[in-house]
């Protein structure tokens, strides 16, 4: 889905088949702990009622859909903002998540060093940050300013993930694109000292990292 050529019904279907991933092995249900984490114990965090909330890379919105549903539960208000530079995931994502108009859309590219984070207080990165080398990381984490919340849902590198995702694949079809790029992303998945080499690099000293099944690390941290 790095293609951003690639439209129409094969990416559909792989945004589909992803949100489906997400439910079925608790994806979503990572990011809403974070965040109700940050609201509710972490004091650190500086967090409150009404901050701008964007999702880096949001896909088709599925997981923007469930925290906008989660901020109304909890009485947030939170703004709601999705990126992704491809205007195909894009159209998807509003027609997605059109009973809620709150979420705005960006078609951006966030990896610029131009990109302008100063609107947002809180930056979900939800399965994102394995599709890029290192350097590419670390540039991000560092350019977004200081005392921004950033929660992290990505995948860990093991053979029994692989293993369990292709029996996943096999008994629910998932579609060709989405089989190859699952099976991609965990081969480019992160080990705990990997993440916490990455958070020094950024000089980042205010963390939790917790490993989540299925086979995700849960990354909380202030920039």
């Amino acid at each position: 889905m790095d293609d951003f050529s690639i439209q129409g019904e094969e990416l559909e279907g792989a945004l589909r088949y992803l949100a489906f991933v997400n439910r079925f092995l608790g994806g979503h249900q990572i990011i809403l702990q974070s965040l109700q984490r940050a609201f509710q114990k972490l004091s650190w965090t500086g967090v409150s009622p009404g901050m701008h909330l964007v999702d880096v890379g949001c896909g088709g919105g599925d997981t923007l859909l469930k925290v906008a549903k989660w901020s109304e539960k909890q009485n947030l208000d939170l703004k709601l903002s999705g990126i992704d530079a491809n205007p195909h995931i894009l159209a998807f994502a509003k027609e997605n998540t059109q009973m809620h108009p709150e979420i705005n859309y960006i078609e951006a590219d966030f990896l610029t060093k131009d990109f302008d984070w100063a609107p947002f207080q809180v930056v979900l990165c939800s399965l994102i940050l394995h599709h890029f080398e290192e350097e590419k990381i670390v540039a991000l984490l560092r350019q977004i300013p200081k005392g921004t919340l950033v929660i992290i849902n990505d995948l860990q590198r093991h053979w029994l993930a692989y293993f369990l995702f292709q029996i996943l694949c096999f008994f629910s079809l998932a579609p060709p694109m989405a089989r190859k790029d699952g099976a991609i992303s965990i081969r480019k998945g992160f080990q705990r000292k990997e993440l916490e080499t990455l958070l020094k690099r950024c000089n980042v000293s205010r963390y939790e990292l917790s490993w989540r099944w299925a086979f995700r690390y849960q990354l909380i941290l202030l920039t």
